[in-house]
């Protein structure tokens, strides 16, 4: 190699921060090295991010190794569909209708071990069948609107960060690149909490909700400069701006195209008549289309004729469950009741018999009051789905999301400033 070439690399390993390959000096060295080049991709906060230490943290982080132990059913942290009260005051009331059944025969018949739950079973598998069908369609329907839901949340995110990242090519201003990207991320906060506000079951909770948002989001002071502003937080007059509007979310990316058209006027961004201005004029474009696929997939529903309808069904169903389920127990408890009477009041059932009817209601509680939980279950899990910011157990977690999001961002900024060999990018110089 020439001395000019060795030379070149040298300047080149130095302004890039690469040093020379040569050999450890001692021991303590080669562990870090060793140490060096094993480390991971991710930094240790983004590996906390990826890698929760708790076994649940919201709907969407959690440690999955857990669901192949017994540790499932007693987990602590969010709700489960078999870990609410309504779901086994449901179960409570098929129960006292499978009592209630079982007496009845006993009351009215000289021989309650004649009837079998297996003739009264052909009603329950036809409408197991038939529920089967609806509540799996609605499920798989619900699943699907949610993960659009998320997707429209993650389209909004890589808009902002590619509308930061243009700006940071072409050296907008910090002030005028904090302002536009704070009212980016404004916007989908601003969008999940005014969904949240929507499934507010009655009008003094939304107000309340309302209140606290706006609380934590005003800065009053108003001697900040525009860089030392939170990206989560409003001026006074910016809150009574967004007041005005019914969709605060969207509106607020007219300010953002808005600083965008200004910049390309003052000559700081690119003319409007340029394919670049236009690039990053696509980046609201892409965040619009992010906001109205959130809000289709989390205000339109399903007709409510076919999901009253599939609630009818299910409890029809679960009820002519139960009944099957008193018919067996009934004849069951006479049989056995029955075997030990020497009054002749009843007929004497042979041993095989009452076996047979033990049998019958094994298979009758598995079937038949298994099943009524596991539709409940659905039902319930189907419908918190559909709704994902009415239900804490499947609400997107938007806060944590938007953490990952300005923590980027910041990351991203220092490394705009801090550049190791080069004067950062400036399209056009600042009067």
């Amino acid at each position: 190699m020439s001395l000019a070439k060795s030379e070149y690399f040298s300047r080149r390993a130095t302004a890039t921060g690469i040093a020379e390959r040569r050999e450890p000096d001692s021991d303590d060295e080669l562990g870090r090295v060793v140490r060096a080049k094993s480390a991971p991709l991710f930094v240790l906060k983004g590996a906390q991010i990826l890698r929760p230490s708790k076994l649940t943290v919201d709907c969407m982080t959690y440690q999955t190794p857990f669901l192949l132990t017994w540790k499932v059913f007693w987990l602590e942290g969010i709700r489960t569909a078999f870990a609410k009260p309504k779901t086994w005051w449901m179960m409570l009331s098929l129960t006292l209708i499978g009592l209630v059944v079982g007496t009845l025969p006993g009351l009215f018949m000289a021989d309650p071990s004649n009837l079998r739950a297996s003739k009264f079973s052909r009603i329950a598998v036809f409408l197991n069948s038939l529920v089967c069908f609806m509540i799996g369609f609605y499920f798989s329907m619900c699943v699907a609107r949610w993960f659009s839901c998320v997707d429209g949340f993650m389209e909004i995110f890589d808009a902002i960060r590619n509308l930061q990242m243009q700006m940071h090519a072409l050296g907008v201003p910090d002030e005028d690149k904090h302002r536009c990207v704070r009212y980016a991320v404004l916007s989908p906060w601003l969008l999940s909490e005014g969904l949240r506000v929507n499934g507010k079951q009655s009008l003094e909770e939304a107000e309340e909700h309302v209140k606290e948002l706006w609380a934590g989001l005003v800065q009053y002071n108003e001697g900040l400069e525009e860089v030392d502003y939170d990206y989560l937080s409003v001026t006074t007059q910016e809150e009574r701006l967004l007041r005005e509007v019914d969709d605060p979310a969207t509106v607020v990316w007219v300010w953002v195209a808005s600083i965008l058209g200004r910049l390309a006027q003052d000559g700081i961004l690119p003319p409007a008549v340029c394919s670049t201005y236009g690039r990053i004029l696509e980046n609201v474009q892409a965040a619009q289309h992010g906001i109205e696929k959130v809000v289709c997939s989390a205000v339109v529903k399903v007709p409510y004729l076919y999901l009253n309808l599939l609630s009818m069904m299910v409890h029809i169903n679960n009820a002519a469950n139960a009944i099957n389920f008193g018919i067996a127990l009934g004849a069951l408890v006479f049989s056995a009741v029955s075997i030990n009477d020497e009054s002749g009041f009843h007929p004497r059932p042979e041993p095989l018999e009452v076996f047979q009817d033990i049998e019958n209601f094994v298979v009758v509680l598995f079937v038949n009051m298994f099943g009524p939980l596991l539709y409940l279950g659905l039902l319930d899990v189907s419908i918190c789905i559909a709704e994902p910011f009415s239900h804490n157990e499947t609400d997107i977690p938007v806060r944590r999301l938007l953490e990952i999001l300005i923590q980027d961002l910041c990351d991203r900024s220092l490394m705009a400033a801090k550049t190791p060999s080069w004067e950062p990018p400036c399209f056009a110089k600042v009067k």
